[in-house]
């Protein structure tokens, strides 16, 4: 079975758009356990790059989303709405989010990261809107593990223009280049998550490349090493569908995320969340 990085990806946005529920496409259309939600979706400039290509105006409407924004323009409140966020894990954002938070800005709010949320960030977010006595409105908090810009079923780009300058700039200081590795690192590591594979990986010796196949290739045994991890549950949601399994060193078909666990604050049903 040809593992299509598009489609899969598309299937992770979609599921996010129905806050994390599961899909089902009728004659009417597509439905969720929801039932009808129309919903605001929040974005960030990384996350517009990286819906832009695979989903257009209209599909959004399809799932309900009425109304889309910037997360970081100034918006009028709409109370009685919930609201997806789909932004990457920065301090600017999760600011973002608290504010709106504090000022009620919509009912509930679904947020989901491009990618795993560090934990100072995390305690930051859950600090905020504890402090401001709106913890009730975080509805619940999602790692999508989607962060690159599919533009083909194949191809890919991690959305990162300046990291050959940060990797080969003589004058760049040790942490910038280690940044500018690990930024890569994840990027790549969401792929592997989105298709569901445990990949080979082979790269030349020396310099950039070989840094960042032996970050990967230790976050990878890492994450393996865990009792729940996203590969392992990927590999048995796509075994219940009645998929093919796919052998790419130890991986298996499927796409979505594992279970998480953090401080009892939030709840979620699918996904790589913090419940």
């Amino acid at each position: 079975m040809a593992l299509s990085l598009r489609q899969k990806q598309i299937d992770t946005i979609i599921r996010m758009l129905n806050l994390n529920s599961p899909v089902t496409v009728t004659m009417g259309g597509p439905s969720t356990s929801d039932g009808d939600v129309y919903k605001v979706l929040l974005l960030d400039k990384y996350s517009r790059d990286l819906i832009s290509p695979l989903l257009k105006v209209s599909d959004l409407r399809k799932h309900g989303i009425t109304l889309h924004l910037m997360v970081d323009a100034d918006r009028q409140p709409i109370p009685d709405v919930p609201a997806v966020y789909f932004v990457q894990a920065t301090p600017g954002n999760i600011q973002r989010v608290i504010q709106d938070a504090t000022r009620g800005t919509y009912d509930k709010m679904h947020l989901n990261f491009t990618a795993s949320v560090p934990r100072l960030l995390l305690e930051d977010l859950a600090a905020g809107t504890l402090k401001a006595n709106a913890l009730h409105r975080v509805a619940r908090v999602f790692d999508q593990y989607s962060e690159f810009v599919c533009l083909d079923h194949g191809l890919f780009s991690l959305g990162q223009p300046e990291s050959y300058v940060r990797l080969n700039d003589p004058m760049a200081k040790d942490k910038d280049v280690e940044g500018a590795v690990e930024s890569i690192v994840n990027g790549l590591f969401c792929v592997l998550v989105t298709l569901g594979v445990v990949p080979v990986i082979r790269c030349p010796e020396r310099g950039p490349a070989e840094m960042v196949a032996r970050q990967l290739d230790a976050k990878l045994r890492a994450h393996l090493a865990t009792h729940n991890n996203l590969f392992k549950e990927a590999a048995a949601g796509a075994l219940a569908a009645g998929a093919a399994a796919v052998a790419s060193g130890g991986g298996g078909a499927g796409g979505g995320a594992g279970g998480g666990g953090w401080g009892g604050l939030w709840g979620c049903s699918s996904g790589r969340c913090y419940s």
